[in-house]
């Protein structure tokens, strides 16, 4: 897998999830600003819960319709959790991202 990436994406939830999903809504008017993956392409997006302040990473592999994401969960060390209706959604560097192309370029 590698990473793809855009300029300062961010949304919300357009419906709560729990720890299971593995599709997730965001606003439509926001789809659009994350990455298209393609094949053997992913990128990462935060949701920090509203409430507790909780992180979760997650990989998006696919952006259906625009504005639903499926997702691999609780990844780079966090948990998967339930979010609530409007939890932000960020399109962050995150630290696994950077170690994957720091490995790249080799030592």
């Amino acid at each position: 897998m590698s990473f793809v990436f855009t300029n300062n994406a961010r949304s919300f939830l357009m419906e709560p999830i729990d720890a299971l999903v593995t599709e997730l809504t965001v606003n439509p008017d926001d789809g659009g600003d994350f990455p298209e993956p393609g094949y053997g392409e992913q990128f990462t997006i935060t949701l920090q819960h509203p409430e507790t302040g909780e992180r979760e990473i997650m990989y998006v592999t696919e952006r259906l319709y625009g504005n639903i994401f499926t997702v691999e969960r609780g990844q780079e060390g966090t948990i998967a959790q339930e979010f609530p209706v409007n939890t932000p959604v960020a399109h962050n560097v995150t630290a696994g991202v950077l170690e994957f192309l720091r490995d790249l370029n080799g030592p």
